[in-house]
This record gives C-alpha cells, structure tokens and sequence, in this order.
C-alpha cells in the first residue's frame, strides 16, 4: 500500500510540474493584418492628392489663364532722306503695321496719299533701350527714294522710326501661341456648334455625363474598339490645360475628379469660355 501510495504520489506531482511549464510558456499571439492604420495612411494619401489637384484647378483657371504671351517683333522701319524706297513698298509696310488711309490722316495709326507724297501719323513705341513717340510728318518719294522728308508743321527731319512688325506671340510655359477674347466676343454661332459637336448637355451635366459615357461604352463594345470618348467639355478643358492624352485608367481617374472640381469652382460661361480659347 505504501509503494502504490507512493507511485501516485510521484505521478500527481509529475503531471502537475508538466502543467506548470506548459503554463509558464508564453502563449502565441494571432497575426492581425493593421487594416485601421492602412486604411488612415491611404485616407491621408488621397485626401493629400485632392488638396493638391484642387489647389492646382484654382490657381490655373484663376491666374494662369491671364499670363501675357511673350511677343516677338522684327526690326523697326527707318525713314531717312536718299533712301531707297518705292512708292509700293511703302504703302506695303504700312498694311503690314495695319495703317489705315484716309483723309484724317493726324490719327496715330493712319496716313494719307497724294501722288507720291505721303503723309503719316505714327504711333510710337518703346524699346528696351529708349522710348519713340508718335509723330505726324510728310516724306515725298521720287526716283524710288525718299527725296523729302519734313514734320507736318514744318522742319526737316533726318530720319523716323515706324514701330516694329509683331512677327508672332507665344506663350513660354506651354510653347503655343493664343489669341485671349471673351465670350461675347466669340459668334453666338460658334458657341452652338461646339455644344452641339462636344457635349450637348453642357448645362446640364456636372462635369461628367453619366448618359455620354454609356453611349461611348456601348458604341465602343459594338465596334470592338473605341470608336467614340464621353468625355465633357469640362473633361476636355482639364486634359489641354492640366495633363496629357495618355489614355491610361489613372489619368482618365484624375481628369475625372478635376473636372468636378472645376465644375465646383467655375461657372459654365468661364468653362466654356476657357475651352474656346484653347480652340483659337
């Protein structure tokens, strides 16, 4: 009875010692993927790219869109007596600078013509150097050169300075070169047709057209290839003036939510408005 008290005694406390390291063994902890802290980074990534792009729609319609462009001229145009000069080739030089003939010839920006006797109105222009201001004389032409040349009331002159030919305008940050004209300024007729071509529901819609987009997808699921875009004028004014042509999902996504934006910022006169000027 002794030896069997004894065994079970040793087995009691075997199994309780075996228990007590199992207990005192540290326990495995679940892996739990951090979704709440994915999901606030991602949240804060997003919220980051809204404030941008949104910073960036204001500024560009609001700014940008009234930078001057930068205008190049050619030489100005030297009078001077015993130069070479026909007749033709003066009243072609005139048309170029858009002197209008006429017989209130004392307007800067005008002349008058009797035979081969010219007289001009300047306009006056300024240089990076000096400053030339207008001024009314009289030059007489024979011989193919100038042969006279006088101020209007009298005085002779050593030489006059035409203001210089604007050859062209461009835009440096965007290499184009654009005419700025308001909307009143654009025919009614014009402003129909590019509605009626581009996007019918331009007043209706906001930004984006739900309808315009189906229609695009069932054509281009008909033909098997894209055939035809949904995108608004809005959508078209974010692609010329903020991104690309690229085709790619994330652009479309982007010109997508910037046209909201837009939309959101801007009446549909200063949109539209827009639109046409990056048409001129």
């Amino acid at each position: 009875m002794s030896k069997a008290s004894s065994k079970k005694k040793r087995s009691a406390a075997s199994r309780t010692a075996s228990t007590a390291a199992k207990s005192n063994k540290p326990a495995k902890r679940k892996f739990r993927f951090p979704w709440l802290k994915l999901t606030a980074a991602i949240s804060v990534l997003v919220l980051a790219v809204i404030i941008y792009l949104d910073a960036s729609v204001r500024y560009s319609l609001n700014e940008r869109q009234w930078q001057l462009p930068t205008r190049v001229y050619g030489r100005a145009l030297s009078l001077s007596v015993n130069q070479p000069l026909t007749e033709a080739d003066l009243l072609y030089e005139l048309k170029l600078l858009g002197y209008r003939q006429g017989s209130d010839w004392r307007v800067p920006g005008s002349f008058s013509r009797e035979s081969s006797k010219f007289s001009i109105s300047s306009r006056g222009f300024q240089t990076s150097g000096s400053i030339v201001k207008p001024m009314r004389f009289e030059l007489q032409i024979g011989n193919n050169k100038i042969i006279s040349l006088q101020r209007a009331g009298g005085g002779l002159l050593t030489q006059v300075q035409l203001e210089p030919l604007e050859i062209g305008s461009i835009y440096p940050l965007h290499h184009e070169d654009r005419l700025l004209v308001k909307l009143e300024q654009v025919p009614q007729s014009l402003q129909e047709i590019l509605l009626a071509i581009e996007d019918r529901d331009f007043y209706q819609h906001f930004g984006l057209s739900l309808k315009a987009i189906g229609r695009a997808l069932l054509m281009n699921i008909q033909a098997g290839q894209t055939v035809q875009g949904g995108s608004t004028i809005t959508q078209q004014l974010v692609k010329n003036v903020y991104l690309s042509a690229d085709k790619r999902l994330w652009r479309k996504a982007v010109e997508a939510l910037m046209a909201l934006m837009v939309e959101w910022h801007f009446s549909k006169e200063k949109s539209s408005n827009r639109t046409l000027m990056k048409c001129i």
